[in-house]
């Protein structure tokens, strides 16, 4: 019952939003990708809770989204688009991912295998933030401007 009531409310969101924001999914949740990305850049904008204290920064105590990657990527590239000094975590079958600011934005770029990868938006700072990750299959191609 859960699975569906989160289903509609994804559905007419992203129904609701595509008339204004080409390409921005605002919302958050499981997203499942496959080689082919449409669109590309797929952006999932949201906001993120940093208050607990872990490895990478003040982090959510639940993951901001989860991707599920239903077959082999030979090339995908995540970067975060945040607020202050956003940090980004991202667990996943390859194993537990921090990138932290160092004067870019946090990015993952690379194979990904299929599975579910648990991605945490954060900051070195406590507080509530808005972010944007911006997911591509090329490797040079810009994000988006808000």
């Amino acid at each position: 019952m859960k699975t569906l009531k989160l289903l509609t409310f994804l559905t007419v969101n992203l129904l609701i939003g595509l008339p204004w924001n080409q390409g921005v999914i605002a919302q958050q949740g499981v997203i499942e990708i496959k080689q082919e990305l449409s669109p590309d850049p797929l952006v999932i904008s949201g906001n993120s809770l940093a208050r607990v204290k872990r490895d990478c920064g003040l982090i959510p105590s639940q993951p901001n989204q989860i991707i599920v990657v239903k077959e082999p990527i030979p090339y995908l590239r995540l970067t975060l688009e945040g607020e202050e000094k956003a940090t980004l975590l991202v667990d996943g079958p390859g194993g537990r991912f921090c990138m932290l600011p160092d004067g870019n934005q946090p990015e993952m770029t690379g194979f990904w295998s299929p599975g579910e990868y648990k991605v945490y938006v954060g900051n070195l700072s406590k507080g509530k933030y808005v972010y944007r990750v911006h997911l591509s299959r090329f490797k040079n191609s810009p994000n988006p401007q808000p």
